[in-house]
């Protein structure tokens, strides 16, 4: 399963406009970034790596506002093209320009298997992987974290301070001191009946994340809810096992690779040709480019690292 909106879309650009309108007051800056929104085409990519690296998935759902990829096959029955409308359960929290509130609802896809993988758009696969990199020999699951802790955040970080927020409801529900590994950025074993149970088990912070148009601090990451409760409540005894990835940028290793779109060019070709050269086993895109001469020559070549590294199209396309 993945998620995906195209930025420049004229029609989501006049909804996310008037729904700025709307607004009391304006969201955090770090909410509107334009990366966040913003298509290279990885899905496409994330596609060509699922086909070549995990051919054993077996049906794909693209969750949209309503746009499909132009370059999608509309005659491949693995894939379905779901939209938010078709899993909110409150139309009035649409449109919706907030990538927790929708994450709040994918399991919520009618037909869906009880377990599923979820990527984000912007992950793809660099080598071959198995049902057994997720599921564990006794049934439960690997949960997949960084070695970066969440520590003090500034105000301004909304994404940091929603980590955190999620993380104290879970805290909360242990009634002790849990840990504070966040998952890495890499795709999501999810399984839909724990999700169910936790979106009932915290019925408010769900309509409250839903409801938010924009990202806020106070929504709920469905990622890191359920990486920590299956980890820390469920725990060892249910099966259930952290493994620690290691981001390539840190210690040479090769788990996954976190690349960073900047305007530093010279220094992001570098840790592209490392990825290629290590080739981990996850790859995801963190955006932090803006409009200018040089962040446009790093998109560039990141679109070409992309091209070079799944040059065979897909039977998607």
């Amino acid at each position: 399963m993945y998620t995906w909106v195209d930025g420049v879309n004229s029609n989501f650009q006049a909804e996310m406009s008037a729904r700025l309108r709307d607004l009391p007051e304006p969201p955090p800056p770090s909410s509107l970034r334009l990366g966040i929104f913003r298509d290279h085409g990885e899905l496409r990519y994330s596609l060509r790596s699922l086909e070549k690296f995990a051919p054993w998935v077996r049906r794909i759902y693209i969750v949209t506002d309503g746009q499909r990829p132009c370059w999608l096959r509309e005659s491949n029955n693995r894939i379905s093209v779901i939209t938010h409308d078709q899993i909110f359960t409150r139309k009035s929290d649409l449109p919706t320009f907030n990538s927790n509130a929708i994450e709040a609802h994918l399991h919520r896809i009618p037909g869906l298997s009880r377990r599923f993988l979820y990527f984000n758009d912007d992950v793809v696969l660099g080598r071959p992987v198995s049902i057994g990199d997720f599921v564990t020999p006794a049934g439960g699951q690997y949960v997949y974290v960084d070695h970066a802790l969440l520590t003090k955040i500034p105000e301004q970080w909304v994404d940091d301070r929603m980590q955190a927020h999620t993380r104290m409801l879970i805290q909360k529900m242990c009634g002790r001191s849990i840990s504070r590994l966040m998952p890495a950025h890499v795709p999501h074993f999810f399984d839909r009946d724990i999700l169910f149970s936790l979106q009932k088990t915290f019925v408010e912070e769900f309509r409250e994340t839903s409801s938010s148009p924009f990202r806020s601090s106070n929504d709920i990451s469905t990622p890191t809810l359920y990486s920590l409760y299956v980890s820390e409540v469920l725990g060892h005894k249910s099966g259930y096992e952290r493994r620690f990835l290691t981001p390539l940028a840190l210690h040479g290793l090769h788990d996954y690779a976190m690349v960073m779109l900047t305007n530093r060019v010279w220094e992001m070709l570098a840790f592209l040709w490392a990825v290629r050269a290590f080739r981990p086993r996850f790859i995801s895109v963190n955006d932090r480019t803006g409009m200018t001469f040089f962040s446009n020559l790093s998109l560039l070549c990141f679109r070409g690292f992309l091209h070079s590294y799944f040059p065979c199209r897909s039977s998607f396309e």
